[in-house]
């Protein structure tokens, strides 16, 4: 009898075929970034270093903050406003009205009586200047009875179209954007999209004898006023009654924006 083999048989037994080589491989493709390549976090504002301790708690009170959260002003019809800070009001008389009136942003507006609003006042052009505007003024009247201006001198006279703004920011002149008076759905839109600077932007329809506004902006260091309200987040200051005791009836001539007083 044969002896067990103490190892395995050196004579190969019999087997599947080798598999058949296979054709080289494409050269890898780089990987994307791994451990060693991290990807870059998302830029985040720095964390003041605290080497030497925790961080001194935040001193109490109001923290301003870099960027305050923009709140937005509705004018529509002959005139009511949606203040920043969500209270309403009604303005019904005839003048040069103060919008907006901070010392970097001026807005204002003329409020004037139309043939459909049984001599209710409407808002018949806005003019928008101050500091932020380097000089500059910019004014929106209705289609049918004022024009689009900088400096006094017409733009955007044909529609659609697009107007630098000497650099500050941009306007186009288009039909879509914001309806904010739900009753003028049917009629043909003609909106203004302004966007100028500090956070600056607006939405401004013409209609054939007034405009609306719908104003996005951020509350200003210093303080503001206007038809707008005073966008220190109560409501309650903002009535016509409150926002007329502040800021009298219209605009003083010396500070108005518009050429033709009334």
């Amino acid at each position: 009898h044969p002896h067990p083999h103490p190892h395995p048989h050196p004579h190969p037994h019999p087997g599947p075929a080798p598999p058949a080589p296979t054709p080289p491989m494409p050269a890898p493709v780089p990987a994307p970034p791994g451990p060693d390549w991290p990807v870059p976090p998302v830029p985040t504002p720095p964390t003041p270093p605290g080497p030497d301790g925790p961080m001194p708690p935040t001193p109490p009170g109001p923290v301003q903050e870099p960027f305050p959260t923009p709140g937005s002003c509705i004018l529509w019809g002959d005139p009511h406003i949606k203040t920043f800070d969500h209270s309403r009001a009604d303005f019904y008389g005839e003048g040069i009205k103060w919008i907006v009136k901070s010392r970097q942003i001026h807005i204002q507006a003329r409020y004037l009586a139309t043939p459909f609003s049984n001599g209710l006042a409407a808002t018949d052009t806005l003019a928008f200047g101050g500091p932020f505007m380097k000089g500059h003024v910019f004014k929106v009247g209705p289609m049918e009875t004022g024009q689009i201006t900088w400096d006094d001198k017409p733009v955007l006279t044909e529609f659609p179209s697009w107007f630098d703004a000497a650099g500050l920011g941009s306007i186009t002149y288009t039909w879509e954007g914001t309806l904010v008076d739900e009753r003028m759905k049917d009629q043909p839109r003609h909106i203004l999209h302004i966007v100028l600077p500090d956070g600056v932007y607006a939405e401004v329809t013409r209609w054939s004898n007034h405009v609306n506004m719908m104003l996005t902006m951020p509350p200003q260091q210093g303080g503001q006023d206007g038809h707008c309200g005073n966008f220190n987040a109560e409501a309650a200051d903002d009535s016509t009654e409150g926002i007329r005791q502040r800021l009298g009836l219209a605009v003083p001539r010396s500070e108005s924006m518009f050429r033709r007083y009334q």
